[in-house]
């Protein structure tokens, strides 16, 4: 994500820009997948930033109330983790293991949503999906193990 759009950004959202903030966005553009605010401090200070745990909570509230992150929730270990927020539908599987995530791109509770709102009236306005389990990674060394 370049400077510019960055602070384009920061413009349509009427969020004030700061060094921590950009760091912030470059940090989840560049990784391209959810960070807990533990691995994207640990970036920031990679790169020599200086910035404290509550100030990165802060700019990830403010961000994702603005829609320029989405905070996704780890039911598992009850870690919230931030990624860009590309305007695209999609949910997770964990491995519990490794702690990989593997994206699905294709959402499975589309039909079902409609289905609800037919029988309940519901006006659907979201969902969260969480998927854990083990990878074939984590599989082998498990069988390996025992």
């Amino acid at each position: 994500m370049s400077d510019k759009r960055i602070n384009e950004s920061f413009q349509i959202a009427k969020i004030k820009n700061t060094k921590q903030r950009t760091a912030i966005l470059t940090i989840l553009a560049n990784v391209g997948k959810p960070l807990t605010v533990s691995d994207i401090y640990k970036e920031m200070q990679a790169l020599k930033i200086d910035v404290n745990l509550s100030t990165i909570y802060r700019s990830l509230d403010i961000m994702s109330n603005k829609g320029l992150i989405t905070k996704i929730s780890n039911l598992q270990d009850n870690k919230a983790m931030y990624e860009i927020n590309h305007g695209i539908h999609h949910h997770y599987l964990y491995c519990v293991g490794c702690e990989k995530i593997l994206t699905i791109e294709h959402c499975p509770l589309i039909d079902y949503e409609n289905q609800l709102y037919v029988s309940t009236g519901y006006k659907i306005i979201g969902h969260k999906l969480n998927v854990f389990g083990y990878c074939p990674s984590c599989q082998k060394k498990a069988k390996n193990d025992f």
